[in-house]
């Protein structure tokens, strides 16, 4: 959700709740909230069509925020921090409870979900990792495919623009959308004869048991619909961590961001801020290497494209972590963070589309299982994929 849209949620939130009180009490909404946040007009359209007064403060840093709230009595109805800072804000009590009975807008909000389909940005897996972790199914597709403007850039070079949604057909219907093209869904590709080929090295490396398991089980019911899977060894995704070294994002993020860091280094997210001050190591000559690599890999998985109709791999080695384990420390969440990305980062590499397909039994932890296709053939893998799918729900 965008910084603009979770801004207009909690005003409307907080407009049913000052409207619930008694008709004399005065209509006053106090925010505070970060500087250049909303539009310029969104304070008076709101005052205008709601009769509520808005005192409204800014903060140039979650640690000027932190401050005020904790030392308690700020006043404020509504704060807008970030989500890093949560979490012990909330641990320490500095949130009251939200009382339902004076949202009488709560009605109009969906019981099942805020919104019918999400749209993310892709440079290493982050459409596919939350789509496997929330059983959801999520669509990369080719970078170059869809346009990117508009969009805050991490990699110039992988970033990928592509919905998460329940299903492979709303996906196909929202990237086709996205492209610019008339927006119908393929048809689902039987798999009868469908040369699937399961990668045997890296991306199955280090995988939770519910991971193999379910990645397993996936396979056996589509080899019993008709597909053909085989094994097959692709080397030079071994040689991605030698080549990642520095990595693209890194590069091409502290090119983007460089002229901020001087004035602003200290709003930076500290994890955030260490991947993108790793570009700054780099030289012409490793950025020139690592394209010439890339294009060297794409070029050596044009064989694959040739003897499959997509590849197969766990969408992540693990089921979902425990946010808690995840943040103890920055070695753990740099060590975990990459884990979870190992798999899906390869297909960026690679140019690829891929998608996400949940196939974990009902009710135990999600599990992904990641299709991938040449780069370009988007719609015949969301075919493709519409047909796994059907297999995958017979066991869900």
């Amino acid at each position: 959700m965008t910084s603009l849209k979770k801004t207009a949620l909690a005003l409307a939130i907080a407009a049913g709740a000052i409207a619930s009180h008694a008709a004399d009490e005065p209509k006053v909404l106090n925010i505070y909230n970060w500087s250049d946040y909303i539009a310029d007009d969104t304070i008076a359209n709101f005052e205008k069509e709601t009769g509520i007064h808005v005192n409204y403060d800014v903060y140039d840093s979650n640690e000027i925020l932190e401050a005020k709230l904790l030392a308690g009595n700020s006043g404020y109805d509504v704060v807008v921090p970030s989500a890093n800072f949560l979490e012990r804000q909330i641990k320490a009590g500095i949130f009251l409870p939200i009382d339902k009975s004076k949202l009488p807008n709560l009605k109009n909000m969906d019981p099942d979900g805020m919104a019918a389909v999400a749209l993310g940005t892709d440079t290493g897996g982050s459409i596919r990792v939350p789509a496997s972790f929330c059983g959801l199914t999520g669509f990369k597709p080719t970078a170059a495919r869809i346009p990117r403007e508009g969009g805050v850039p991490l990699s110039t070079t992988l970033d990928s623009f592509g919905p998460i949604g329940v299903s492979v057909a709303c996906c196909a219907l929202v990237d086709r959308m996205l492209a610019g093209l008339e927006p119908v869904v393929p048809a689902a590709r039987p798999l009868e004869g469908v040369r699937l080929g399961v990668l045997t090295n890296y991306v199955n490396e280090g995988l939770d048991a519910e991971v193999e398991t379910a990645i397993d089980t996936a396979l056996k019911h589509l080899e019993a619909a008709g597909a053909i899977v085989s094994d097959v060894r692709f080397a030079s995704l071994d040689r991605l961590p030698e080549i990642n070294r520095i990595g693209f994002s890194s590069i091409e993020a502290y090119a983007w961001h460089r002229p901020l860091l001087d004035q602003h280094r200290d709003d930076y997210d500290p994890r955030v801020l260490f991947r993108i001050m790793k570009g700054e190591l780099a030289s012409a000559a490793d950025y020139l290497d690592l394209l010439a690599e890339r294009a060297a890999m794409i070029a050596e998985a044009r064989t694959l494209w040739q003897r499959f109709d997509a590849l197969v791999a766990p969408t992540t080695p693990m089921v979902p972590p425990r946010v808690a384990d995840v943040m103890r420390d920055d070695e753990t969440f740099f060590r975990i963070n990459g884990r979870i990305l190992r798999n899906p980062s390869a297909f960026n590499f690679l140019d690829t589309c891929a998608l996400s397909l949940p196939c974990h039994p009902r009710g135990s932890a999600p599990v992904g299982l990641m299709l991938a296709d040449a780069p370009y053939a988007d719609d015949a893998l969301l075919a493709l994929g519409r047909g796994v799918e059907a297999v995958l729900n017979t066991i869900r």
